[in-house]
């Protein structure tokens, strides 16, 4: 779920990442959301990471 909502920041960071000359950097793309699991009644606040390297797309949530 919180995948799909920061797609486009994966999306946004590899495409940079194409532009870039050094095919060894990473390019990174920082958002922040609100989130609400179904089994709890607040939402939280999460930060995600997005980072476009030679090995693909990875996202991670705080």
């Amino acid at each position: 779920m919180l995948k799909a909502r920061v797609s486009g920041l994966g999306e946004d960071a590899a495409l940079a990442r194409l532009d870039l000359a050094d095919l060894a950097a990473k390019v990174r793309r920082h958002a922040e959301l609100r989130y609400g699991a179904r089994s709890r009644d607040c939402e939280r606040r999460v930060m995600a990471r997005v980072e476009a390297s030679a090995q693909g797309v990875d996202c991670r949530f705080v």
